[in-house]
């Protein structure tokens, strides 16, 4: 089914927060809704925790935005079966190694995705395909190809997981179980997960980026990203100042941006897979200032290359 969500509640729980009355975080809990958690929420969510504004839909900066800025184009090719031959395929007819045709159908029923990357004409997956195209990669045939996967099984967060950075993954992991206990905005989010999907991105040298884990729950979709984790792991535990931790959450078509650079991000393991899968496990206790409320992230899976790096 598509955007399918779990319901494993695995080993990251932890105890219920009391809250005071008054200001201060507002509680966001899960409860079971047939066979999937469901977000419920009580109150807005307008400014951090440092009383600061969020920036919302429309605000954001960076990669997630470049793809946005092009004239939309559209290249064709069979979802599921990446082309042999490039920008002049057979016949002078443009092909599509990404499988936007069957992607772009797709991604319409997955609302939060289209709001995460503000791309309702698919113009992000066309431009991944002219670039692929353009200057095949290993990193950006590996994005390709989770992109077809996820298609195939009909994942809407695999297909966010994908579609992370234009210059492709080092490497993927499903299957990734997720706990968070964070003050995001005004809330406290607390949820776990065993069915997100996780990504090491590609920076503009070719090198390994971010540590970036996708969640979809209760039609919330939450993005987690542990800064240039992938490039100073072996230096853990990092300082949440140079490596802070990142989240986009998109919630009722509306992201709130928050950024975490107070505190310590300890990794218990990570590799990348280059020499079969890796197994990795990250936790963060951050905050959005100096003596604010802590937040944490718990992450842990196994990455792999996959069709790309065979």
């Amino acid at each position: 089914a598509r955007g399918a969500q779990g319901t494993g509640r695995g080993r990251f729980l932890t105890e219920h927060r009391w809250l005071a009355p008054g200001p201060g975080p507002r509680l966001l809990h899960l409860e079971p809704e047939t066979d999937q958690q469901v977000l419920t929420s009580h109150g807005g969510a307008e400014h951090g925790a440092d009383g600061k504004p969020l920036r919302r839909h429309g605000e954001r900066q960076g990669d997630r935005r470049r793809a946005g800025d092009i004239v939309k184009r559209r290249v064709l090719n069979v979802v599921g079966e990446p082309p042999d031959q490039g920008v002049g395929g057979a016949g002078g007819e443009p092909v599509d190694p990404f499988g936007c045709a069957g992607l772009c159908d797709f991604v319409e029923g997955c609302a939060e995705v289209v709001a995460l990357y503000d791309d309702a004409d698919c113009v992000r997956c066309d431009d991944f395909a002219v670039e692929l195209a353009d200057e095949p990669t290993p990193t950006r045939e590996r994005a390709a190809a989770l992109c077809r996967a996820s298609v195939d099984a009909g994942v809407c967060v695999g297909v966010s997981a994908c579609l992370a950075d234009g210059d492709g993954v080092h490497g993927y992991a499903a299957g990734v179980t997720v706990q968070v206990d964070a003050v995001v905005g005004e809330e406290l989010v607390m949820f776990e997960v065993d069915d997100a999907y996780a990504v090491v991105g590609t920076k503009g040298n070719g090198g390994p980026s971010d540590l970036e884990v996708h969640v979809l729950t209760g039609g919330t979709l939450m993005v987690i990203k542990f800064d240039d984790l992938a490039v100073d792991f072996a230096d853990a535990p990092l300082d949440a100042d140079s490596n802070p931790v990142q989240v986009e959450w998109v919630r009722d078509g509306e992201i709130i941006e928050a950024e975490y650079p107070v505190g310590v991000v300890e990794i218990e393991a990570f590799a990348l897979p280059v020499e079969g899968p890796a197994p990795f496990a990250v936790q963060a206790g951050v905050s959005f200032v100096e003596g604010g409320v802590m937040s944490t992230f718990s992450v842990s899976g196994v990455l792999v290359e996959g069709e790309a790096g065979r």
